[in-house]
């Protein structure tokens, strides 16, 4: 699969981050992206990854297969470099959950989601209508 790179004047599209100005990526399923660890950096497929969890400073990821890697970013930097991917959605102030993984969402105030693999994860109830409108777009 070939992605395309675009290039984009600054002065049009005032409301892209930095790291997405000078080019637009076409959506590539078998993206990889670079993780830093305490080692070095990993390279990781996008598509393998089922949530995102905030430790402190670090991230711990949980991958397809039930792998999990530290990386030394804070979650939000982590969200970041996946570019905004429609596939995660912050779902609590400790998680991003890609939503290609998700199995059921059960209701309650915040209510919680269960993944693939059996993991359950809460919805935090400040958070609910914006992954409601998250899961309304990725699943039309």
């Amino acid at each position: 699969m070939k992605v395309l790179s675009i290039p984009v004047e600054k002065s049009k599209l005032p409301n892209l981050k930095n790291q997405e100005i000078g080019s637009i990526r076409t959506y590539n399923p078998n993206r990889k992206i670079a993780l830093p660890t305490m080692e070095g950096l990993s390279f990781e497929r996008i598509k393998e990854i089922i949530c995102l969890e905030a430790k402190g400073n670090y991230t711990l990821i949980h991958f397809k297969g039930g792998r999990k890697q530290l990386v030394c970013r804070t979650l939000r930097d982590m969200e970041d470099m996946l570019y905004n991917d429609r596939r995660f959605a912050r779902i609590h102030r400790s998680h991003t959950v890609n939503l290609d993984y998700l199995q059921k969402y059960i209701k309650g105030k915040g209510g919680y989601v269960i993944l693939e693999g059996g993991m359950n994860i809460s919805v935090s109830s400040g958070r609910k209508q914006s992954f409601m409108d998250a899961i309304t777009v990725y699943f039309r």
